[in-house]
């Protein structure tokens, strides 16, 4: 009980902090085109909360980056409880890119990025699902909506500027692996990473592979935290995020 009412009182906390001047009232975010989409700014919110807020990870104004940021769910919601933040964000789909450009066009230090994340460079069909949180490079969308080519490059490149980053944010619907391979530098010079990794038994050695692909650029690295599962249409765990220190 202690954890949710501290949970509702920095949240709200937060909210009255943030609040903008009249001439600036935030906007409702349209990206959230379904029920679906609007209860994941909720949940999100949450979500940041325990495990970012909670584990006091980040500073007054740390340098993040959003690796798939879809309609900007993570990077509002870390704004909200981190306003100075500096936060880079990708999100490859260019119509979703517009939706989050909309969310987060009146937050301050927000850098969005219209570009694929992958392990080289190159370009890369792409899967939009109905429900733009599942579309993904991993061409493991059952019911592709439409498939479309886009450019993809390694985060060491997208991210050659940044001398040191605080956090590291990857969810890509399952491509997390080559996002990884290209980030080598990226993640010797990351504090921490909160990554997805997918759920179940035919998962397995994927995620093992990608952990190992942690580990060998940052032998030191150690999870620290696991959030909540999340749950696919049959009601079974889908996927979940692990919190990573990078120790340098």
């Amino acid at each position: 009980m202690h954890g949710r009412l501290g949970f509702i009182a920095e949240k709200y906390t937060a909210l009255l902090a943030r609040r903008p001047p009249r001439r600036s009232r935030p906007r409702i975010p349209r990206g959230a085109r379904t029920p679906s989409e609007l209860g994941t700014f909720q949940s999100t919110i949450a979500d940041v909360y325990e495990m970012i807020v909670r584990s006091r990870i980040l500073s007054a104004t740390p340098t993040v980056v959003d690796v798939g940021a879809n309609v900007g769910q993570f990077s509002w919601a870390l704004k909200l409880f981190v306003p100075g933040a500096h936060v880079r964000c990708f999100e490859a789909d260019p119509k979703t890119f517009e939706s989050l450009c909309h969310n987060l066009a009146d937050l301050p230090d927000i850098e969005p990025v219209n570009h694929g994340v992958a392990d080289r460079e190159t370009v890369l069909p792409f899967a939009r699902a109905s429900l733009s949180l599942t579309s993904s490079f991993a061409g493991n969308v059952d019911e592709p909506r439409e498939v479309i080519n886009l450019s993809v490059a390694p985060l060491d490149r997208l991210c050659s500027d940044l001398d040191a980053i605080d956090l590291l944010k990857v969810d890509v619907e399952g491509f997390e692996l080559s996002v990884v391979q290209g980030a080598r530098g990226v993640l010797s010079r990351s504090r921490w990473l909160l990554i997805e990794v997918s759920a179940g038994s035919s998962q397995r050695d994927r995620n093992l592979e990608m952990l190992a692909a942690i580990r060998e650029c940052v032998p030191s690295a150690r999870i620290v935290a696991v959030g909540r599962p999340l749950m696919d249409a049959r009601g079974m765990p889908a996927c979940q995020d692990v919190l990573i220190c990078l120790p340098r």
